[in-house]
């Protein structure tokens, strides 16, 4: 019998995937362990040696996916859904783990579709009730769980993600030259990461960037993030840049890049902008700080618990407050220097090391139950 069995599947998404990555080198090695997911993908990463890896590849939400982790989770003493995506049914598991990074489908139902939103509360619903504990990965998202979810708040522990410092780190202008002439990259540009959702309000950050451009005329916006497979505002976005077909050239849309090549973007960025009005943590502002980025970012949700005093801040739902913190952050010199120098301590409190032996020592306690 397994002492913990993680539903892996996600391991290459981007917030979850990278929260996967950076906590199952340290679990995998502490107990004996099966991961569900693609055996191919999986064993790429060293640490899958560590553990049996139990093939499972049904698409995420799907009902295949349902009956897919009713089929092939072992018989273990505990269960770790990453997601809240946890099965409906009774699985051969002792005790259940899930984390629930945020309730974004709960706190914005209306942006989803009505079979969206039913399917969405059900799992969340499943996950709070089936669940000996509940991680979350800050103190926002875990006030949502109780108000959204009627978690009981003794079941949730907090943990916060981490960055990883050898990644995310200054580099010096000819380690990021390839990148800059490969993309052929402005000399002064905000940079927005991020999936392009709804709730990452980039289409204001557009509005707010062309209100900007007159006070702004050598500035560029370059966008990096996935926009096909989600029902967004990327098609909006994009209609609001050709409607001002002066200014469209000064907005670079990249789609996905590698991750690998992040870091070399936060460098060569001016400056980095983080507008969502909804985020359970939000890992792109610190790596930005990591790389030594000054960062104008949302006062909304988790971001200001986040980033602390080492950001500017703006109301994400007003067009002209975000555009003013996009000419301050520009032009001021002084400004940008104390938010590097912040910056710098804050990225600080967050160690992935740190979050690996916290989550250890959730499991020993539920595992020791």
């Amino acid at each position: 019998m397994f002492d913990v069995v993680i539903d892996s599947r996600m391991v290459w998404h981007s917030g979850i995937g990278t929260y996967l990555r950076n906590l199952l080198p340290a679990v995998t090695g502490a107990f004996r362990t099966a991961l569900l997911g693609d055996p191919e993908t999986l064993s790429q990463f060293p640490w899958s040696a560590q553990a049996e890896i139990l093939p499972a590849t049904a698409p995420i939400y799907s009902p295949q996916e349902q009956w897919e982790l009713i089929r092939r989770i072992p018989p273990s003493r505990l269960l770790w859904s990453p997601h809240f995506n946890v099965p409906l049914l009774p699985v051969r598991s002792h005790t259940r783990l899930v984390t629930i990074h945020d309730v974004f489908h709960l706190a914005f139902a209306g942006e989803l579709s009505l079979p969206k939103r039913l399917y969405a509360r059900l799992l969340i619903n499943q996950a709070v009730r089936t669940s000996q504990r509940i991680l979350t990965v800050s103190h926002f998202s875990k006030r949502e769980l109780i108000r959204l979810a009627n978690a009981p708040e003794a079941n949730i522990t907090v943990i916060y993600n981490g960055i990883d410092h050898h990644h995310f780190k200054p580099l010096e202008r000819a380690q990021c030259r390839p990148i800059a002439e490969r993309y052929h990259l402005p000399q002064n540009f905000f940079l927005f990461v991020g999936n392009v959702k709804p709730h990452k309000n980039l289409s204001r950050l557009v509005q707010a960037f062309f209100l900007a451009a007159e006070q702004l005329p050598d500035w560029h916006l370059v966008v990096i993030g996935k926009t096909e497979g989600f029902i967004t505002t990327d098609t909006t976005v994009r209609r609001q840049v050709e409607q001002h077909p002066q200014l469209a050239q000064r907005v670079h849309f990249l789609g996905e890049v590698p991750y690998q090549e992040l870091p070399q973007f936060y460098n060569l960025a001016s400056a980095f902008i983080f507008p969502s009005y909804y985020e359970g943590f939000g890992l792109p502002p610190l790596e930005a700080m990591a790389c030594g980025c000054p960062v104008a970012a949302a006062r909304a949700a988790s971001i200001p618990e986040v980033c602390g005093n080492a950001a500017l801040y703006f109301d994400p739902f007003s067009i002209p407050e975000i555009s003013a913190a996009l000419v301050r952050i520009a032009r001021d010199k002084a400004l940008q220097e104390t938010l590097i120098r912040t910056g710098f301590q804050q990225v600080n409190r967050f160690q992935w090391a740190e979050s690996q032996q916290q989550t250890i020592a959730v499991i020993q306690a539920l595992l020791s139950q």
